[in-house]
């Protein structure tokens, strides 16, 4: 039984049991409440919470006794999910540690490698220097003893002349 319902039968207990006398009493068509009217007042208004309140009261403890099997499966189900949630918690907390030292491991790496890379740029760039300088004095010494033997051809040829 819900409120409204508690409502309506205390309103219709009321008009049933207690409106009639006090209408009496109202309209002067009756004498002063005498001793059985009281009687019978007083044993109305006693009724009234026996007729609403006990089947109320057996209606919500039917109602408990239903309820409480559900709510120790619901509070099982919690519990159990808790432990789950738990059990994730401490798995999610175990990969993200391992991971983190994946990646700590993979930068320590990635490191060592681009340090290898940096040496072998710079031993490749001195390299790269030093076959320039050489190609270009070798370039130049091509030209030198180009012009060594051209000299030495006119120096030949002038010689030549004064000796002739």
């Amino acid at each position: 039984m819900d409120i409204m319902e508690f409502e309506e039968t205390f309103r219709e207990l009321l008009q049933e049991m207690v409106v009639p006398h006090l209408k009496k009493i109202r309209d002067g068509n009756s004498r002063i409440l005498g001793l059985e009217d009281m009687l019978e007042t007083r044993e109305a208004l006693r009724e009234m919470p026996r007729e609403i309140a006990v089947p109320m009261f057996y209606t919500t403890r039917n109602e408990t006794s239903k309820i409480l099997p559900i709510l120790d499966v619901t509070n099982k189900r919690l519990d159990d999910m808790n432990t789950h949630l738990a059990d994730q918690s401490r798995r999610i907390d175990d990969v993200r540690s391992e991971l983190g030292q994946r990646i700590d491991e993979t930068n320590k790496r990635i490191d060592a490698v681009h340090s290898d890379l940096i040496n072998r740029l710079d031993a490749n760039n001195a390299r790269i220097d030093r076959f320039f300088l050489e190609s270009v004095s070798k370039d130049e010494q091509h030209k030198f003893d180009e012009r060594v033997s051209q000299l030495e051809r006119e120096v030949e040829t002038i010689r030549r002349q004064i000796a002739a």
